[in-house]
């Protein structure tokens, strides 16, 4: 999907909030000057984008402005680390959870999408537990679930080494994402499932680095998108990746800058996200904050 013109804010104020990361407390009028310079090359390179990007490609110019500036190429780190510890805390209870529950893999799926909120580049402060209740009581505002299961159930029965592909969005949501794909394990043993989160840092995205601390990596095989896009750039993706795109029986996408930047037309494809912003929620004809799972056949936005 293309960039709408509130994204050019947004964008602006992802690079400012950044450099402000970094730099916190030390306010100087150097600090300003600098602020100044900022905000001058985030108007200039964003003046001169190409119409044709994604809101996640916008943003990543505003992103790696911010990091220049600011002299960091991973103002998130820690926050990353103590989002993991905070959901891999939260594990038990939601496994738990789970194994109480008659429909153990819907929750499971429900419970993805609760992880989608730890997001710091849209917002800074979330509150998962409510954002659990709020889920699990209200469901997906749109919901594809049964058509993924179908899907899933039929590559399981019909296909030799059935193949899925998770792409991961946030740290944190990670864990979530876990929780997720071992119930899928457990209903489908023949599963061949292959997680995908970023090459490098970007904003608190899940790294390699995340898929470890979050256990994921004992769990399934685990590959980087080989380059250092926002959401998923399948053109400027490694080779791995591409072909374990091409060759997937179905494909699970987390989080909005994967919905911005992979095709809305592949009945493979099923979008797990909260809609964090009015752009995405219209897009996607939900209400602000609304969760939804999505088969790409059934969007019919442009890609």
């Amino acid at each position: 999907m293309r960039y709408q013109t509130p994204c050019i804010e947004c964008a602006k104020r992802q690079g400012l909030r950044i450099y402000r990361l970094v730099l916190d407390g030390r306010e100087s009028s150097s600090f300003d000057r600098t602020e100044e310079a900022l905000r001058a090359d985030l108007d200039a390179l964003i003046s001169q984008a190409d119409p044709a990007l994604s809101p996640a490609e916008l943003s990543l110019i505003a992103i790696r402005a911010g990091q220049r500036h600011a002299g960091s190429d991973d103002p998130f780190r820690e926050i990353k680390k103590h989002n993991n510890q905070l959901a891999l805390r939260l594990y038990p209870e939601l496994k738990e959870r789970i194994a109480g529950h008659p429909e153990p893999l819907r929750l499971a799926c429900q419970l993805a999408v609760c992880g989608n909120i730890i997001d710091l580049g849209i917002h800074e402060d979330f509150d998962i537990h409510a954002t659990i209740e709020k889920v699990l009581r209200e469901g997906f505002a749109r919901d594809d679930f049964d058509s993924f299961l179908e899907l899933a159930e039929t590559i399981h029965r019909e296909k030799t080494g059935p193949k899925l592909l998770y792409i991961c969005d946030n740290a944190g949501e990670i864990v979530f994402d876990r929780i997720f794909i071992e119930e899928l394990i457990r209903d489908y043993p023949r599963l061949d499932i292959t997680v995908v989160v970023r090459q490098v840092p970007v904003l608190n995205d899940a790294t390699m680095e995340d898929a470890r601390e979050s256990g994921l990596t004992a769990v399934v095989p685990v590959i980087d998108n080989g380059n250092a896009e926002l959401g998923t750039v399948l053109r400027t993706a490694s080779d791995e990746l591409r072909d374990a795109y091409a060759e997937a029986d179905v494909i699970i996408s987390k989080g909005q800058a994967n919905y911005e930047t992979l095709p809305h037309d592949d009945e493979r494809v099923f979008f797990i996200l909260k809609a964090k912003c009015e752009v995405i929620a219209a897009s996607l004809g939900v209400k602000l904050w609304d969760a939804v799972l999505l088969c790409g056949k059934k969007d019919g936005n442009e890609p």
